[in-house]
C-alpha cells in the first residue's frame, strides 16, 4: 500500500501513525511518498497512491474526504525577533516584517494567501517558494517570520540526538 502526505505532516503525525500501524500490522510495509497536496490529489486520481494526507483547500468529486483534524495556523518568529517580546501581535503587524512563504503550488500557501487577501493584508515576502524545513531554518536564523500549522510549532524544539560520524 502506498501512502502520500504533505511535508508538514512528516514531523510528527505520519511517524506516529506509521509506528502505530507497524505495531498493529507486523510484517506489513507501506510505501511512503512526501509531496505537495496538488500532486497527492493527482496521484490519488490516477491511482498512483492509495491513501493521501494533505491540506484541503479545494475538493474533487472523484475523491472521498475524511477530515482527520482541523489545525490552526500560527505565527513563528525567532527568539531574537521583536515579536518574541510582545504579548499580542495583530495580523497588520505582519506587514512590517520580512515574511518567509511556502511554495506557490502548495495548498497551505493558498490558505495563507486567501487569509491575507480577505483581510486586505500586503506582506513583504523576503523568501518565497519554500518547504517547511527551510522555513523553520530561516525563521530560527531570524531571517523573517512565517505562518505555519500549529502542529509544526509544537515540534520545533524536537528532542533529537546529534551524532558525528567518524572517518573509518
Amino acid at each position: 500500500m502506498s501512502v502520500s502526505f504533505v511535508h508538514s505532516l512528516g514531523l510528527n503525525y505520519i511517524p506516529s501513525l506509521l509506528k502505530e500501524f507497524q505495531f498493529s500490522n507486523p510484517g506489513h510495509t507501506l510505501t511512503l511518498n512526501e509531496s505537495k497536496a496538488p500532486l497527492i490529489v493527482k496521484d490519488l486520481l490516477t491511482n498512483e497512491t492509495d491513501l493521501g494526507f494533505a491540506t484541503q483547500y479545494q475538493s474533487f468529486s472523484d475523491l472521498v474526504y475524511n477530515p482527520i483534524f482541523k489545525e490552526k495556523i500560527g505565527l513563528i518568529a525567532s527568539s531574537q525577533h521583536r515579536f518574541s517580546q510582545m504579548e499580542n501581535i495583530k495580523l497588520e503587524d505582519i506587514t512590517k516584517e520580512k515574511f518567509i512563504h511556502f511554495n506557490a503550488d502548495t495548498e497551505l500557501r493558498n490558505l495563507i494567501d486567501s487569509l491575507f487577501l480577505k483581510n486586505n493584508i500586503h506582506i513583504n515576502v523576503a523568501y518565497d517558494g519554500l518547504e517547511i524545513n527551510s522555513i523553520i531554518g530561516l525563521v530560527t536564523a531570524n531571517m523573517g517570520i512565517a505562518l505555519v500549522p500549529e502542529s509544526i510549532i509544537q515540534n520545533i524544539n524536537l528532542d533529537f540526538v546529534y551524532l558525528v560520524l567518524q572517518k573509518s
